[in-house]
Formats: C-alpha cells, sequence, structure tokens
C-alpha cells in the first residue's frame, strides 16, 4: 500500500500508469488535471448521485406525479449519466484523476435497480434485488483488479467508493407511512446535510490520495475505509425512525448490520489482493538445490580417515 497514485502534484496522469495504448487512443490528448480542477472532477460523480437524492425530496413530498419507485424523471436522468461517465472513464483506460467515476456509477446502477421497486412488499423482488447486487459487485471486484496493477490500495478504495454510494439514500420523512414524524421537513433535511457531509468529505480524501507521496498514502486509504464504515453509525438512525420504531437497540442493530456487510465487502478485495500477490511472485520450490545424494558422496571423498574410523569400508577408487 505504498506504491504511489501515479499523478504528479499537477494532478497530470503520467504515460506509465496509461499502460499501452492503441493508435487510436494515442492520438487523443492526454488527460491533464490542475490542483484546482482535480478536486471537482473526482467529486464530480457524487455530486449527481446527491443532485438526484435532492431533487427527489421536494418531489416526493409535494406528491408530484412522474415518481417511479422512489425516482424523479429528473432523478433518473442524473443517475443514467453518472453510469455514462463509467463509459468515459473506462475509455479513457480509468486514469487515477478519474478513480471515483467508475465506482460511483456501479453504485448508481444499484440505485436505479433499488430505486425502481421501492416499496415493493413481494419476496421475489428482494432476492432479486439480492443477486443484482452480487453481479454489480462482482463488476466492482473486476474493476478492483484492473487497477491493483498499480497499487493494491487503489483496489481498496475503488470498492470503498462503490459502497460509499449507498450513503447518497436518505429518507424524505414526510412520506413516513408508519406514523407522522414532528418536524418532518427538519429531519430530512438533517439527512440530507448528512448525506452532503460525507460525499463532501469522500471527495477531500480521494482527492488527498491522487496527491499524496507514497509514504503518506496508507494514512488516506485509513481514512477511507475508517469514513466508510462510520457511514453506519451516521445514517443508523434513519430507517429506524421511518418505521416509527427509533430505539437504541434498533440503532445499533443497523450499524452492525452495516459493518457486518462492509467488512464481508472489504474481505473479499483484500484476500483477492493478497491472492494476485502471491501469484505473481517466484515460488520458493523453483530455486535449484542439491539432491540429498550428493552430500555424502562428497564427504566421503573429501575425509576417507574418518570413514575408517568409524569401522565402514570406504570407496574403492577406480584406477584410470
Amino acid at each position: 500500500m505504498a506504491e504511489g497514485a501515479g499523478v504528479h502534484p499537477s494532478g497530470a496522469t503520467t504515460a506509465s500508469d496509461r499502460g499501452p495504448v492503441s493508435a487510436k487512443q494515442a492520438s487523443r490528448p492526454a488527460l491533464r488535471l490542475s490542483r484546482e480542477r482535480l478536486l471537482p472532477v473526482l467529486a464530480l460523480p457524487y455530486v449527481l448521485l446527491a443532485g438526484a437524492s435532492l431533487i427527489a425530496w421536494p418531489w416526493r413530498a409535494w406528491g408530484i406525479p412522474g415518481v417511479l419507485g422512489t425516482l424523479t424523471p429528473i432523478g433518473l436522468m442524473l443517475l443514467v449519466g453518472t453510469v455514462g461517465l463509467t463509459i468515459v472513464a473506462l475509455g479513457r483506460r480509468l486514469p487515477v484523476g478519474m478513480l471515483t467515476w467508475v465506482p460511483a456509477g456501479q453504485g448508481a446502477l444499484v440505485l436505479l435497480t433499488t430505486g425502481f421497486v421501492a416499496g415493493t412488499p413481494d419476496a421475489a423482488i428482494g432476492i432479486a434485488l439480492i443477486v443484482a447486487y452480487v453481479l454489480i459487485f462482482a463488476m466492482v471486484l473486476a474493476s478492483a483488479m484492473l487497477v491493483a496493477a498499480r497499487g493494491g490500495h487503489l483496489a481498496i478504495v475503488l470498492v470503498a467508493f462503490f459502497i460509499m454510494t449507498q450513503a447518497a439514500r436518505f429518507p424524505v420523512f414526510e412520506q413516513a407511512s408508519a406514523h407522522a414524524v414532528a418536524g418532518a421537513s427538519w429531519v430530512t433535511l438533517i439527512a440530507a446535510i448528512r448525506m452532503l457531509f460525507e460525499f463532501g468529505l469522500l471527495a477531500f480524501l480521494a482527492r488527498r490520495l491522487v496527491e499524496a507521496p507514497p509514504e503518506h498514502t496508507t494514512r488516506v486509504v485509513v481514512s477511507i475505509v475508517a469514513l466508510t464504515f462510520a457511514h453506519g453509525v451516521f445514517a443508523s438512525w434513519e430507517d429506524p425512525l421511518l418505521r416509527g420504531e427509533l430505539s437504541i437497540v434498533q440503532v445499533v442493530e443497523h450499524a452492525v448490520r452495516w459493518f457486518a456487510l462492509v467488512g464481508l465487502q472489504f474481505g473479499f478485495v483484500v484476500a483477492l489482493v493478497r491472492l494476485r500477490g502471491s501469484l505473481s511472485q517466484e515460488p520458493r520450490w523453483a530455486e535449484h538445490s542439491p539432491s540429498s545424494q550428493e552430500v555424502p558422496v562428497v564427504l566421503q571423498e573429501q575425509d576417507p580417515a574418518r570413514a575408517r574410523r568409524s569401522g565402514r569400508p570406504t570407496r574403492r577408487r577406480r584406477r584410470r
């Protein structure tokens, strides 16, 4: 995890990090980002995710028609636009300056899938959502293994960026069906501020990761992973309050469930990174070592007197 992020302090991606390129890609101008542009570029996909949720708040609270599940027409376009950023980043071979684009687009797929069927009580729908999440997470792991060639720490933060897309969700308490929430608009505002705070901190840490020297990379990665776990604490009160079951037990249970799911996903990527590293190393058994039968013969030839003292006959030398 001590490898550099592959970006100069000015934000320009080095040619060695992009790898071999085709003639078509060679004609494309290289991505160069100044320090002023680096933060907006890294934050752009999360701005789109946050915008989709913020637009859905008044739309759903005021009962404006056109909502599909929890998705509004404008929010749907913003999520599709986030997926489009994934295609752009992959077309440029995912420069480190666009590191957040691919996981954000994959997270947008999860938000699109769950948003369409939100509120459907069918058990088969729930199973289908779990299967869809597993398939999308498999694509995330594949992307993580691709960037692991530049450093295992990049694979870990790629998974963290994907998981943090779930922070874009916040409930609209004006639509609480279990009971009326006192000051519902203010409570929804607090949840929206929570989302903006987490995304702002995540974008700041992403910029620190890109600009950090190799010896400081580990500290930034640990901060991003810690923020991913901390989301379970920051948002642990929202769903219980929306269901009308707010209590210490429910809050703790929600946070522990988040810790378990996040820990499982990080466990997958860490195991794959370690497996990839072990396969790329030369096995020790491949090294040449003298056979066990050669050693005693050499000893007997070098010290025949010792062999006579031990009572064993010495090997007679063949006359030439």
